[in-house]
C-alpha cells in the first residue's frame, strides 16, 4: 500500500495513513483467524495425517479465503 503523500499537510498524510495501516492489520487479523479456525476444524475430524492437506485444501475453496 502507497503512502498517501501531501506535502502542503503533512498531519493529513500522516493520519491517513495510519488508518490505512490500521484497516490493513485488522484485515491481516481476521485472516489469520479464519486460517486457525480451519485449522481447528481439521484437527477435530481426526482424520489420519494424510487427508489433512487435501481436507484443508477443500475447506479453504469452500469458504473462499485465498
Amino acid at each position: 500500500m502507497e503512502k498517501v503523500k501531501n506535502v502542503n499537510n503533512s498531519s493529513i498524510s500522516k493520519y491517513l495513513n495510519d488508518i490505512l495501516n490500521e484497516k490493513l492489520a485488522e484485515e491481516l487479523l481476521k485472516t489469520w483467524e479464519k486460517k486457525l479456525k480451519i485449522v481447528e476444524e481439521i484437527e477435530n475430524m481426526n482424520l489420519p495425517v494424510d487427508d489433512w492437506d487435501k481436507m484443508e485444501e477443500e475447506i479453504i475453496e469452500h469458504y473462499n479465503i485465498i
